[in-house]
């Protein structure tokens, strides 16, 4: 690689993750609620995820977001106090903990998911059909790359 592609792409990850946040923030402050935060949204978006998958225990949910558990836990007792998540133990082993979206979680998940689906429809509207198609491959690569280093960084 090209010192300016290697340039180039490092400009891209850095300004389209930055500008990415700050979209983020502002769609969730002006149609969302505005008490979340961006990081407090994704923790929501991943307990809808593993609820989906009955997996929703504070472990499964602290893996998946790949933070500690204590960190997991600071942030469910806020979402709690704010209304938008509940706990749930099993009967059986009440060091089990299941958390599940209240109506407002659900409500704010649906507007994070609608934040995205306008996002990528707008992105893929400035390309073409065979854009569209080569991007999506090359971003499947880079994914792919992404998540085998985040793994032997744990």
């Amino acid at each position: 690689m090209q010192d300016i592609q290697n340039q180039k792409i490092n400009e891209f990850f850095v300004s389209a993750f930055n500008n990415l946040l700050i979209l983020e923030e502002a769609y969730l402050r002006k149609h969302c609620a505005a008490d979340l935060s961006v990081r407090e949204v994704h923790v929501l978006a991943a307990v809808k995820k593993l609820c989906a998958d009955q997996k929703n225990t504070m472990a499964n949910i602290a893996k998946f977001l790949c933070v500690s558990p204590g960190s997991l836990t600071t942030a469910v007792n806020t979402l709690v106090s704010k209304g938008y998540l509940e706990r749930s133990y099993t009967p059986r082993d009440r060091r089990v903990v299941f958390i599940h979206l209240s109506a407002a979680g659900e409500e704010a998940c649906v507007k994070h998911d609608e934040y995205h689906r306008q996002l990528v429809n707008a992105a893929a509207e400035k390309l073409s059909d065979k854009e569209v198609e080569i991007l999506v491959g090359a971003l499947d690569k880079v994914c792919a790359f992404t998540v085998e280093k985040a793994e032997k960084a744990e």
